[in-house]
């Protein structure tokens, strides 16, 4: 039989295998669960972070697209106040040039033409030939023309030509210099998307 002391250490011995291997056990766990709990945190702070990004780069994308959009708007704006200002800029132009043309001498041989054309236009049948107030002067020279019977009175034309009504056939024909300049506008508005009226 063993004695004491050695039954004593045996004791001890096997207690401390045991505690140790318990030990083992419990360290064995708690890294188990470190590793598990630092994994589930980690993947919480991911997700807390892209969550973040995502939101962030949603605000700068919306924050962004508002600011383009203010300026597109804004050099649109720019864009069609300078076609604006260019376009008044021609027709005043051309209209101070048809106002020059329309008071010189070769003026009184086109409106001739004109009425001539007006005439055959509408059929030859009795017309009614509105002329700007300063033009009724042309009358005489517009009666001589071969023109079917024709009543001149003054309409609302400013820069020159004429409007010719059909009294039979209740047909009209503007040849205006007014309604040439109002196709020019209409042209440059159709061509660039804006007019003088815009």
């Amino acid at each position: 039989m063993l004695d004491t002391p050695k039954k004593l250490e045996k004791f001890t011995s096997a207690m401390y295998d045991d505690a140790q291997v318990e030990l083992d056990a419990i360290l064995s766990r708690v890294a188990s669960r470190r590793e598990s709990f630092l994994s589930s945190a980690e993947d919480a702070l991911l997700n807390e972070v892209y969550t973040y990004i995502r939101e962030r780069t949603t605000k700068v994308r919306t924050e962004t697209g508002k600011h383009i959009s203010q300026l597109a708007f804004e050099n649109k704006r720019k864009l069609h106040n300078h076609r604006t200002a260019v376009m008044n800029q021609i027709i005043c132009k051309v209209s101070a040039k048809v106002l020059e043309y329309s008071a010189s001498e070769k003026y009184t041989d086109d409106l001739v033409k004109i009425a001539l054309r007006a005439d055959r236009a509408l059929g030859g049948v009795a017309l009614r030939i509105y002329l700007r107030p300063q033009d009724m002067q042309f009358v005489p020279q517009l009666q001589a023309a071969e023109i079917t019977r024709a009543e001149y009175l003054e309409g609302r034309i400013v820069y020159g030509g004429l409007i010719a009504e059909s009294i039979a056939n209740h047909l009209r024909i503007d040849l205006s210099y007014d309604a040439a300049l109002r196709n020019i506008d209409e042209k440059f508005a159709f061509l660039t998307g804006f007019g003088s009226a815009d």
